[in-house]
């Protein structure tokens, strides 16, 4: 008989945890992270309006933003200090210098974003999303343009995945990401 062989480890060079399963008569199986893709978050020194762009493993800002000199902070008719991100939120977050981050983790589904009634502070996930693409339901509740960060205020015709935007909505609602509704 042959023993089986496991073993976990970074094998590929991604940072990310794989598994091999093998044994001594048969080649080693490798199976790298299936399903997990990993998203480009580029910051400014000072405030950053963010994002996670991926469902990550671990949802902590602490994790996802290693470098951040600041608490992170939502919105929701206020500003909430929190320790734990979600998706489909924007957040408020300080750094010292320029950074790239590297976010990993699986896809967020339904393309979808929750929004309350007056300002919410939202990011997209996956890839980015043409302003005009994207939908609400119930339909025509946006009353604002989409506005970014960087240094000052923008407004976007895309929103990018990993980046956060404020946009006002005229009562509870969802934004719709992929324009179909």
């Amino acid at each position: 008989t042959s023993a089986t062989a496991i073993s976990f480890g970074d094998m590929n060079g991604d940072g990310l945890l794989d598994l091999a399963v093998g044994t001594a008569r048969s080649p080693v199986e490798v199976f790298l992270n299936q399903g997990v893709s990993c998203k480009k978050v580029d910051v400014n020194e000072g405030w950053n309006l963010v994002g996670v762009p991926v469902s990550a493993v671990s949802m902590a800002v602490a994790a996802l933003f290693p470098n951040a000199n600041s608490a992170a902070f939502s919105y929701a008719n206020g500003y909430q200090q929190v320790t734990q991100m979600e998706n489909g939120k924007g957040y408020w977050l300080r750094f010292a210098s320029p950074d790239s981050v590297q976010i990993c983790g699986t896809g967020v589904t339904p393309l979808t974003v929750n929004l309350a009634a007056g300002w919410n502070l939202i990011t997209v996930f996956g890839s980015q999303v043409q302003v005009s693409s994207i939908v609400s339901s119930p339909p025509g509740i946006i009353n604002s343009s989409f506005f970014g960060y960087g240094n000052g205020y923008t407004t976007p015709s895309v929103l990018l995945p990993g980046k956060g935007y404020w946009v006002r909505a005229s009562q509870q609602g969802t934004l719709i990401l992929s324009g179909k509704k």
